[in-house]
């Protein structure tokens, strides 16, 4: 297990555009972890994959709503910087699309305390991922080992 550091914000816009995600958190990390993995992806498997478009990031809640007993406690980490742990297992999901998303997992306790506080902790091992980039089409799709 590797471990770091991150930025908690809240209502992120994409892209730095203006339009706000409402009820999203991300925990904004170093770039170098996701430029790593798009490297190893490049040099080993032969294939360049796009940068996410919110930048290197793990998805805290990704926009379910908060309760409302518990909107108090929006945003009260704001800015603040928490750790978390990851993994080096690059894994992939397909996309909808014919695409593939590719990520690595990551772990947070501090972020697990985030999301009870926020009444959205669906269970004590929460995970999280990282993910490092995707692909828009299936032309030369991967199968990781």
């Amino acid at each position: 297990m590797y471990k770091s550091t991150g930025e908690l914000i809240y209502n992120p816009t994409r892209n730095n555009k203006s339009e706000i995600n409402p009820h999203w958190i991300l925990l904004m990390i170093d770039d170098e972890i996701t430029r790593y993995y798009r490297h190893v992806m490049k040099t080993r498997f032969f294939k360049e994959l796009c940068v996410p478009s919110w930048g290197s990031h793990i998805s805290v809640n990704p926009g379910r709503p908060i309760p409302k007993e518990k909107q108090c406690f929006w945003k009260k980490y704001e800015g603040e910087m928490f750790n978390f742990s990851y993994n080096n297992r690059i894994r992939s999901v397909d996309d909808k699309n014919g695409g593939q998303f590719f990520f690595i997992d990551a772990f947070s306790d501090d972020l697990n305390s985030v999301l009870s506080e926020l009444g959205l902790l669906d269970s004590d091992k929460h995970h999280y991922h990282i993910t490092i980039g995707r692909t828009y089409n299936n032309f030369n799709k991967i199968n990781l080992p």
